[in-house]
């Protein structure tokens, strides 16, 4: 049996392809009886809808962030969980190659970066217009939506905590001295030390 189309129940009832499209999808711009008529008609020859696209989102971390992986594989988890709730497919990819960030990009319909990247990765996911969040390092005035841990408090409050044990020789070993978090981190522990005397 041949594959029903729109084309053909506009051939059967009269009708333009669009007005046929409309009635179907339940969109204005037709009346009642003629939706009515339309429905009729694609129930007398078979029609059946195509089934709707499942939206993706693409997901990249940074492969090469190992202090952080426990972190991810939470992150991955609770992404994994609420893209099945809301019918999202999902692309997921541990990469840091600017070509690989953009053939996910392009291929989805939004994109969550977790982690750094570099400028050409980040640049090449922006240049795909599609919707992009970041979850990690940013630029200073990066125009992105973000979702990200509050570091600068978590130093602070770790700072305070060792202090009030009565730490007064604090290391902060930060990773790679181009991340901002770490001079402000450790800007707040000299300053919660000089404060209680040392």
């Amino acid at each position: 049996m041949a594959r029903i189309t729109i084309q053909k129940i506009a051939n059967e009832v009269g009708l333009s392809k669009y007005a046929v499209s409309r009635a179907l999808a339940g969109k204005s711009g037709v009346s009642e009886a003629t939706r009515d008529r339309v429905n009729e008609a694609a129930v007398r020859l078979g029609y059946r809808k195509p089934r709707q696209a499942v939206r993706l989102l693409g997901v990249v971390f940074d492969d090469s962030d190992y202090a952080n992986s426990e972190l991810h594989m939470q992150i991955q988890n609770g992404i994994q969980s609420d893209a099945q709730r809301l019918g999202f497919g999902l692309r997921m990819r541990a990469t840091r190659q600017p070509a690989e960030i953009e053939a996910i990009a392009e291929e989805c319909d939004g994109l969550l970066i977790v982690g750094a990247q570099s400028e050409e990765g980040i640049r090449r996911a922006y240049a795909q217009g599609k919707p992009v969040v970041r979850s990690g390092w940013l630029e200073p005035l990066e125009q992105v939506d973000q979702v990200g841990g509050t570091d600068h408090e978590a130093g602070s409050a770790v700072a305070r905590f060792l202090l009030d044990l009565g730490h007064r020789n604090i290391v902060y070993v930060h990773g790679d001295p181009a991340f901002a978090g770490g001079w402000n981190v450790s800007t707040v522990c000299g300053k919660s030390a000089s404060s209680a005397g040392t």
